[in-house]
This record gives C-alpha cells, sequence and structure tokens, in this order.
C-alpha cells in the first residue's frame, strides 16, 4: 500500500539520534523542536489529610564523579495503518544497553552526565519483510541502520542536570549548547535522556506535581507550526523500604479538532510507572505504554493506531547498585 506523503513523513523522516533511543515512528512532525517548560515544576497538589512529618519524603538525584550507570531498555511499537480499503501493519523493536557516566559534580550537587549507547539490536517488520540489526554482529549493517553504527560507544548527549532532575544545559555532537530556557521536558523524552524532575518540597504518598510544556505541530495548510500545550503529571503511589513508586500521566491541554494534528501527537501520551531508589538517589525501573487511535486523519476511510510499550531498568549485574529485577527488560 503506498502510503500518503503526510504519513510517509511522520513514520519515517527522523533524526538519527531518535532512531537510537525508541522506535522510528515516535518522531514529531515537522522540523520544529518542542518548547522549553512554562513553569517546570507546578505547585505539589497534597493528598486529604494531616501526614506525619516521618512520612514525609523528599526526592533527590545523587551524583558522584566517575559513577556508570548501565540500563536495559526495551522498546515495541505496533503499528496500524488503513487507508481506505488498505491496511498495513509496522512492528517495531530496539532493545538498547546504555550508560550514563557522571563526568563531574559540583558543590551544589549539579552533575555533568555523559549518555552513550553500548549497543543497540533493532527489528523493522512490515509487509515487505523483515530487517534486522545488531552492532555486535560482524558484517555489514542494513542501509536503514548504518547510521546507527557510528553512534555506539561515543557521547550521545552531555547534560547538566541538578539534584531535583533539571536540566540546566545541553550539548549533542555538532550542536551549540542549550541552556535552561530552551530544554523541553517533551524533547528530552522523546530522546529519552532526561530525567523526570521533582518538586523541591517533600512529598507524602498520594502527593502529585506536574509540568507543562509545548510540543509543535505541522498545520498541513500552511506548512506553518502550531504548539500544543501538554502536561506531564506525576504521582508518589507507595515507599517500600528505600523504593520510591511514582505513577507518571501524560495528557494533552490544548482542545484539538483536528484529526490531523492528533495523529502527529498519537505517541506524545504516554503512561507508566517509575520506581526510585531514595538512598542511592537513582532511577531503577521506568515503564511506559500507550494505546492510541486517530480517525480520518488522511480523509474517510483512514485509520492510524499505535501500541507502544516501553521498559528501562537499571542493569541488576553491577553488584554496587541497588539490586532490581530486570527479566522484563531482557
Amino acid at each position: 500500500m503506498m502510503l500518503p506523503a503526510p504519513t510517509m513523513r511522520m513514520l519515517f523522516n527522523i533524526p538519527p539520534l531518535a532512531v537510537l533511543c525508541w522506535c522510528a515512528v515516535c518522531a514529531a512532525a515537522g522540523d520544529g523542536r518542542d518548547s522549553a517548560a512554562d513553569d517546570p515544576i507546578e505547585a505539589v497538589v497534597h493528598d486529604d489529610g494531616d501526614t506525619p512529618e516521618a512520612s514525609q519524603h523528599l526526592l533527590r538525584y545523587q551524583f558522584h564523579a566517575g559513577e556508570i550507570l548501565r540500563y536495559v531498555v526495551n522498546d515495541e511499537s505496533e503499528v496500524e495503518i488503513e487507508q481506505a480499503s488498505d491496511g498495513t501493519t509496522v512492528k517495531y523493536s530496539t532493545k538498547t544497553w546504555k550508560q550514563q557516566r557522571v563526568k563531574s559534580v559540583d558543590s551544589e550537587g549539579n552533575a555533568i552526565i555523559q549518555v552513550q549507547l553500548n549497543r543497540v539490536k533493532m527489528t523493522a517488520e512490515g509487509a515487505e519483510g523483515k530487517i534486522e540489526f545488531d552492532s555486535n554482529e560482524p558484517g555489514t549493517p542494513p542501509a536503514q541502520f548504518a547510521h546507527v553504527v557510528d553512534s555506539i560507544g561515543r557521547t550521545l548527549v552531555e547534560m547538566t542536570v541538578n539534584p531535583t532532575g533539571k536540566v540546566t544545559a545541553i550539548q549533542r555532537p555538532g550542536h551549540r549548547q542549550e541552556k535552561s530556557h530552551e530544554i523541553s521536558p517533551a524533547h528530552l523524552e522523546r530522546d529519552s535522556h532526561g530525567p523526570i524532575s521533582f518538586p523541591e518540597q517533600t512529598l507524602a504518598i498520594g502527593d502529585s506535581w506536574s509540568e507543562r510544556f509545548d510540543v509543535p505541530v505541522m498545520l498541513e495548510e500552511t506548512r506553518l507550526t502550531r504548539n500544543i500545550k501538554l502536561q506531564r503529571t506525576c504521582t508518589l503511589t507507595q515507599v517500600d523500604g528505600a523504593v520510591a513508586t511514582i505513577d507518571v500521566e501524560t495528557i494533552v491541554l490544548t482542545p484539538v479538532n483536528d484529526p490531523k494534528i492528533s495523529a502527529q501527537l498519537i505517541q506524545r501520551t504516554p503512561s507508566g510507572v517509575l520506581q526510585f531508589d531514595l538512598e542511592r538517589g537513582v532511577v531503577l525501573t521506568k515503564r511506559t505504554f500507550l494505546h492510541n487511535q486517530v480517525v480520518g486523519h488522511e480523509g474517510a476511510g483512514s485509520k492510524l493506531k499505535v501500541v507502544r510499550t516501553y521498559v528501562e531498568a537499571l542493569d541488576a549485574s553491577d553488584s554496587k547498585l541497588t539490586a532490581v529485577t530486570v527479566e522484563s527488560a531482557r
């Protein structure tokens, strides 16, 4: 089936970095970058009732110069596209072994962190067959994945992060350094690099906090862009020993009645769960899921459906780190 040009752009006009870190279909439409957050962290919404001080929890990342955190990521997507009476299904699978190296830490706990890919296994399967790539295997990679080889073992991005998880500067190879006011939570999440930001205050079970940010979408008639406002809300749902469980939900705040715009946002609203080690100040696991569908994005009879599961887990093989089960990410 020959797909319409806008749908093809949405699925395949993707920056190489994004392909490395999550499935190809996740790229934002157009060439615009996500706008910085309106207010990095909005006021904490407290659960009803008085909470003893002993039940308050301070969420803070802890960085140690020279420390290396290794994560295993499984990212699975299934995309169904229908146009009139024709349809096709494309499946993407990416397994990534990545590391975060703490380059330095200043007196206030702000760290410079380098993100690196150590290995990538990628699969794309559709009507025309299946394409596979493993960066550890010898031989020439498929043309679609050739750019990946040059990225293995190199720093993909260097971030300056404070203990609350706010990214205050970011440097990508070949690009100028971006400062705090230029950095969007949506852009960091799209590339699966940036941490979840925590509020300044202590939290009790049931407390929540949120971030609002803009995502640009393309208006097909004019080729101009329009900002759509999204909100990510986090809720502290449980603390078991040193492990905090945080629910994460992302929603679209701007009213959207155009299916062409909805199609561009189809992978921007994941929900999931984060597990965080309060004693070590590191993320143990991050799991997100979405199941979204848009009808009419390419006229009558068209449909776009995306199901995506993302699991990122700290590699428990490093004995210095808190043990965590990562079977679902292996």
